[in-house]
């Protein structure tokens, strides 16, 4: 469960954040300074950073529970 509560921070929170506040000044530099525009690619590449980083927490958790027996549950849900 803590797997899935930090994959899910990683993604909804930061992520997300970066996403939505600093990563638009990556695709119109001509409005935002230079510092502004270096600052914006690197939470560019801290925003793929943690969204790949949280969808993989998940998953890790995912595959975990399907190798240790909880194959029934998964299958139920997805064979529908």
């Amino acid at each position: 469960m803590l797997l899935i509560s930090t994959g899910l921070v990683k993604k909804l929170l930061i992520a997300d954040y970066l996403a939505n506040n600093l990563v638009a000044r990556v695709f119109v530099p001509a409005l935002y300074s230079s510092v502004e525009t270096l600052v914006a690619v690197y939470a560019f590449a801290l925003q793929l950073f943690f969204d790949f980083s949280g969808y993989t927490d998940i998953a890790m958790v995912r595959r975990c529970c399907w190798a240790s027996g909880c194959r029934r549950t998964f299958a139920s849900r997805t064979s529908r």
